[in-house]
This record gives structure tokens, C-alpha cells and sequence, in this order.
């Protein structure tokens, strides 16, 4: 007598491994070069992975600022957990937005996909942006101070009660641009990071090490969704910040798509 297959319930855990975490195997050793246009093409591609499941999407964003507010009010530890934990989110998030490429559906609690056997790595991708930011802060810091001392600016005229008309404020400015300058393509990477880890199975240095590479390699690309990002976020911020239940979103999906561009393996569509 054939053992007989017990039956399926639809609503109970899978039976199989369903590969949500299981890293792919298509990927780009080192990412592909694109022009610059493909950051609108980036957007695109998010509107249609939003679509899908824009109440899940919504859903998945109000939790992660909900956690991301109330981590913060913590002093001190607030901080340093959000640093750390964010790449940890970014890559449920990701893990959410392969789940509506591929399967046409999105589910809130992906957002915390990131904590099993990716944790570490993404919580050490966490470390080293924090690490990093500070440095380069630091470095930002001491080039504004030093070219604040070149002028012969006192501490004094740096008071914002005297900025506004002074000379000074040319050079708050052109500190503020070197700024973003700066941390935008580190921002960047190590949100590409965080999908490489959470969706390939990558150790934090190797997924930094690509994501780093990726950015790099279209550099004009990254400011110019980086723009467009502050452009969409000026407008969302208008009705009472109640544009963000649709922009937070598409961010995400935005970067889920610049990763499908940058390191969908040939043979593959890279849809964004």
C-alpha cells in the first residue's frame, strides 16, 4: 500500500524552502554601467512594484517609521540602533520587493525577513556606515573649519543670527554641498549592500566591497535619483508629509530596481 500525501493547508507554514532567503545565483560579478537616465527608468520600475500591493507597501512603510521614530527618542542607544538596525529593515524591504517582482504579492512582515542568518551581516553592514560617516564627518568638519580660519572668520560670526547675508553663509553652503557630495554615494552603497546581503547571502565586506563598485561606476546616475528623490520629497512633504505614504515606498522599490539594473546576471531582464 503507497503512503499516502498528507493534505496541503494552504494557510499553515510551507512545506518546502521557499526561498526568502535563499541566496540567487544570477548576479553580476561586478555591476553593469548604465547612463544616467536610468535613475527616471529607476522610478518607473518602483511605480509598478508599488502597484502591486499598495496597502501591504503603505503598511510595510508606517511600521518602519513607526520602529524608526521610536528607536530614536531613545538618548544615545536611539541612535546607534537605528544606525545599526537600518540595513537590517532595508534588507526585508528588499526581500518584500522581490516577493512582488516574482510572486505579485507583498507582505508586511518581510520588513523583518532581515533577522534570521542575515542578521549579522547586516548589522555589521550597519557598523561600518556609522564608522565611516563619523570619519568622513569628521574630515567635512576640520576642511569647513579650516577654510572658515583662511578667511579670518571668528567663532562668533558663525552664530546663525549672522549667517543670513554674510559671507560666511557662501561657505556654510559650499560645506553643506561638499557634504552631500560625500554621503550620498556612501548612503547609497550601503543600501545596495543591504540588498546584496539580505537577497545573495553576501558577507558585509563583499556586499560593501560591489555596492561600492556599483556606485562608483554610475555615479552620475546615483546623484541624479538623488535629486529627483528630494524633488518627489519636497512635493510629498506638502500635504502634511502625507505624500510620504506613497513616496517612502517607492524609495524602496526604487532601490530594489537600481539593484535588478546594476546586477541582474546577462541572460536576465533587468526590468528597471
Amino acid at each position: 500500500m503507497q503512503p499516502q500525501t498528507p493534505p496541503i493547508n494552504p494557510y499553515g507554514a510551507p512545506q518546502a524552502p521557499v526561498g526568502d532567503h535563499a541566496g540567487d545565483q544570477s548576479i553580476r560579478e561586478q555591476a553593469r554601467h548604465v547612463s544616467a537616465g536610468h535613475a527616471l527608468r529607476w522610478y518607473r520600475e518602483a511605480w509598478r512594484l508599488f502597484k502591486v500591493s499598495p496597502g501591504a507597501w503603505i503598511g510595510l512603510w508606517v511600521v518602519l517609521a513607526l520602529l524608526t521614530i521610536t528607536l530614536s527618542m531613545a538618548p544615545i542607544l536611539g541612535g546607534i540602533a537605528v544606525g545599526l538596525l537600518t540595513p537590517v529593515f532595508i534588507g526585508g524591504a528588499m526581500i518584500a520587493a522581490r516577493r512582488a517582482d516574482r510572486e505579485g504579492r507583498v507582505r508586511i512582515g518581510d520588513l523583518f525577513a532581515g533577522f534570521g542568518n542575515r542578521t549579522g551581516p547586516l548589522l555589521l553592514i550597519g557598523l561600518l556606515q556609522m564608522l565611516l560617516s563619523f570619519a568622513l564627518g569628521m574630515v567635512v568638519a576640520l576642511v569647513a573649519l579650516a577654510a572658515v580660519a583662511a578667511v579670518g572668520v571668528s567663532v562668533a560670526e558663525l552664530a546663525p543670527e549672522h549667517l543670513l547675508g554674510s559671507a560666511v553663509l557662501g561657505m556654510v553652503l559650499a560645506a553643506a554641498g561638499m557634504a552631500a557630495v560625500v554621503f550620498i554615494p556612501v548612503t547609497y552603497a550601503v543600501w545596495i549592500a543591504s540588498c546584496l546581503a539580505a537577497l545573495h547571502e553576501m558577507g558585509a565586506g563583499e556586499a560593501l566591497g560591489r555596492a561600492f563598485g556599483a556606485v562608483f561606476r554610475n555615479i552620475l546616475g546615483v546623484f541624479l535619483v538623488a535629486l529627483v528623490t528630494l524633488l518627489l520629497a519636497i512635493v510629498a512633504s506638502i500635504p502634511a508629509l502625507l505624500g510620504w505614504l506613497v513616496l517612502g515606498p517607492l524609495i524602496l522599490c526604487a532601490l530594489y530596481a537600481q539593484y535588478r539594473d546594476l546586477f541582474a546576471a546577462e541572460g536576465e531582464t533587468a526590468r528597471a
